[in-house]
């Protein structure tokens, strides 16, 4: 890293960290160094996944090598620093089209220069299209003469929409053009204006005072979809939405963000910073529905939730860079910077991975913030795929969070958060079968993570001479002893009068036949009508009890057990 441009730079230097644009194609992450010191575009390659192999510059482009970015037009060593098809001077926007065509605001030559795909990064590249002058060796603002619908100056934010028109933030004529599809002849000619009455009037707030339909230095633009387009006007510290535009000079912002309405410009409110409140924005993104906004001399990033209201109401739930909503000191106050702090952050992009690149351009570094929880992971009981008991043990794990909430209800009902634990106990619902546990996570900001899951099957244990419980996954030797203990008194009743016999299965079988009717004495007849009755009563009375003990212990164990022979 570094604050300013002394000697020879290295592959893993940045000078300092401007704007930034991603080719998802080819999986690049470029990075334009511009302003006062720095006249280069770099670019680091990156994994499918856009994140990033190393800390190595990967590509240059607008200098001869890697080692070399200190000289505007690639310094007097090269071309006596004349503008040229392969210079730059300060360059304050970068887009990369459907085409991976790599497009850059060459500020300080007043000119948009577009350089084809593929791009090498060896320091050959050349530019095939230029916008905003007649050729590639001049760089006056506005072509040396009038400001018109051809010219620029200090041209910053760019953006290409879905039909391939180009529009530019034409900072220093505060005003926004549009060059409609196909662009780059030098011939171009704007035919749409925003922020100025016509294509010759340039002066911040249209010479009046800031309003709807005015600007003052505004340095980027945002496509949100169709031709509704936010701008980013750093001159009256505000975030404007346009609902698609006319560019015929009578449009006016419908949303204000930043401001309590559209003629307030003061930084701040010319109040106190606040949630609310803006100095110098220079970017603005959308992830999802959500905005993050570049609030630069507060050397913070502010993220107001969408949809956004944009009548003045729109406060941020979530900073970056500051401990709190009130501060906005360099590096949080802190002699040197740490890996949460900003000094004059330029540029906020969204990865598609829930992650946030912020530049972080006097730190001379981009910093990597994640919006959600990470890493997630939940494993039952160490990954076993099957238990004998309900409770199990959860082994978590998640990056940067501080609640988490579990259940085996994909909507978390009678869930609630708790504090995030590496490892928790979780009762299994009593049933046989597989078992499917769900988790989130969520950080202090109330940011959620998406659902994991995990699985394990729950069985009931068999082993020898034990009654398992279904409902608490525990044996019950007590249980089993007293079902022992009924069979064997059952049995010697039943026998008593040698008729039946009780297995160990608790199985009641037929011992002796029974003959009923044999008249050879009275005694013998009574003798039998007795045994007759002892044995009713017996049977009866043991088929009682059986229905009895199953009745509770089906009560007892919620589903039928199984008595497993010794």
């Amino acid at each position: 890293m570094t604050k300013g441009c002394k000697g020879n730079l290295s592959p893993k230097q940045i000078g300092q960290a401007a704007v930034m644009t991603f080719d998802t194609v080819n999986h690049r992450l470029y990075i334009l160094e511009g302003y006062s010191e720095f006249h280069r575009a770099i670019f680091y390659n990156l994994n499918n996944d856009n994140s990033l192999q190393d800390n190595l510059i990967d590509g240059v482009i607008g200098q001869a090598d890697l080692y070399h970015g200190c000289s505007a037009n690639r310094g007097s060593t090269v071309n006596n620093n004349t503008l040229s098809i392969d210079s730059l001077w300060s360059g304050k926007g970068i887009y990369v089209d459907s085409q991976q065509n790599l497009w850059i605001s060459d500020q300080g030559n007043n000119r948009v220069l577009r350089f084809p795909a593929p791009i090498k990064g060896d320091g050959t590249d050349t530019a095939d299209k230029v916008i905003g002058q007649a050729n590639y060796t001049t760089g006056s603002a506005n072509r040396g003469g009038s400001r018109s619908n051809k010219s620029f100056n200090g041209p910053a934010g760019l953006f290409l929409d879905a039909s391939e028109n180009l529009w530019v933030a034409d900072s220093d004529n505060n005003r926004i053009l549009r060059f409609p599809a196909p662009v780059g002849d030098g011939n171009d000619t704007a035919d749409k204006v925003i922020g100025q009455a016509d294509f010759t009037s340039a002066s911040a707030n249209r010479g009046v005072w800031v309003a709807a339909n005015s600007l003052s230095n505004p340095i980027d633009i945002f496509f949100d979809g169709d031709q509704s387009i936010y701008i980013i006007d750093q001159g009256n510290n505000s975030v404007l939405h346009f609902s698609n535009p006319l560019g015929d000079g009578t449009d006016a912002a419908d949303k204000v963000v930043g401001q309590a309405n559209f003629t307030s410009k003061n930084p701040n409110r010319g109040l106190t910073r606040a949630a609310n409140t803006l100095s110098s924005p220079l970017a603005v993104a959308k992830v999802n529905d959500d905005f993050f906004i570049v609030d630069t001399n507060n050397h913070r990033v502010l993220r107001p939730p969408g949809p956004l209201a944009g009548n003045g109401s729109d406060s941020a739930n979530l900073v970056l860079g500051q401990d709190n909503f009130a501060s906005g000191s360099v590096n949080k106050g802190m002699s040197a910077p740490d890996g949460t702090s900003f000094n004059f952050p330029r540029e906020v992009f969204f990865n598609g991975q829930d992650q946030v690149l912020i530049s972080d351009f006097f730190n001379g570094r981009v910093i990597v913030f994640n919006l959600y929880p990470i890493d997630t992971s939940i494993t039952i009981n160490g990954g076993d795929s099957e238990t004998t008991s309900v409770d199990v043990t959860l082994t978590l794990s998640a990056h940067e969070v501080s609640e988490m909430i579990i259940s085996e209800d994909t909507s978390f009902s009678g869930a609630s958060w708790e504090q995030y634990s590496a490892t928790k106990t979780f009762i299994l619902s009593s049933d046989v079968g597989i078992k499917t546990i769900y988790a989130k996570f969520r950080n202090s900001s109330g940011d959620e993570s998406p659902l994991i899951n995990d699985t394990i099957e729950y069985k009931i244990a068999e082993s020898d001479g034990v009654i398992t419980s279904p409902d608490n996954g525990e044996s019950s030797e007590d249980s089993n002893e007293y079902y022992t203990s009924y069979l064997q008194s059952l049995e010697a009743l039943l026998q008593k009068d040698n008729l039946v016999s009780v297995n160990g299965n608790g199985d009641i079988g037929k011992k002796a036949n029974i003959e009923i009717g044999d008249n050879n004495n009275d005694n013998n007849n009574n003798n039998k009508k007795s045994s007759n009755l002892t044995l009713f009563l017996a049977i009866a009375g043991g088929i009682i009890l059986i229905a009895i003990l199953v009745i509770i212990f089906k009560k007892k164990l919620i589903q039928p057990f199984s008595l497993i022979r010794r």
